[in-house]
């Protein structure tokens, strides 16, 4: 038998590393108040990237399923990768994932991203833990009258 997921983390993950390199923020990022405030200061300087509404989809899916599992089983983090976006984006992915996993040991991964390049990754992600859902942020726009 299997064995459950009690524990998740909600992981975002810019592979190309538009977060890290535009706003100069240090990654991983852990914790909801954290990405809250990179996510605001992204959205700011940058209102038509998607990384920002990836960033707080991310935090909405957190909320959502800390009051299902309880705020003690959910953690919320993102990962960043390089502007390459080739094994040394992965690399340095899986080192950040390393860094989470020892703050916050999880069951799982729920995976957000806004494209498929950033899902590549899931992959990797799997080798570290079980990637129990992916979740794509797509941004819409509402058609004027």
């Amino acid at each position: 038998m299997a064995k459950s997921v009690r524990r998740l983390i909600v992981l975002y993950v810019d592979r190309d590393n538009d977060v890290g390199e535009r706003l100069g923020v240090p990654t991983p990022i852990i914790g909801r108040n954290n990405i809250l405030k990179v996510a605001t200061e992204y959205i700011l300087r940058y209102p038509d990237d998607s990384d920002a509404n990836a960033m707080f989809g991310a935090i909405q899916l957190y909320d959502s399923l800390t009051s299902t599992l309880g705020p003690n089983n959910v953690e919320v983090a993102v990962v960043t990768g390089t502007s390459s976006e080739d094994i040394t984006a992965d690399m340095k992915i899986l080192n950040e994932i390393d860094k989470i996993l020892q703050t916050f040991d999880a069951d799982g991964f729920v995976v957000v991203s806004d494209g498929p390049s950033d899902e590549v990754i899931v992959p990797l992600i799997q080798s570290r833990r079980p990637v129990v859902s992916i979740r794509r942020i797509v941004v819409k726009q509402t058609r004027g009258f």
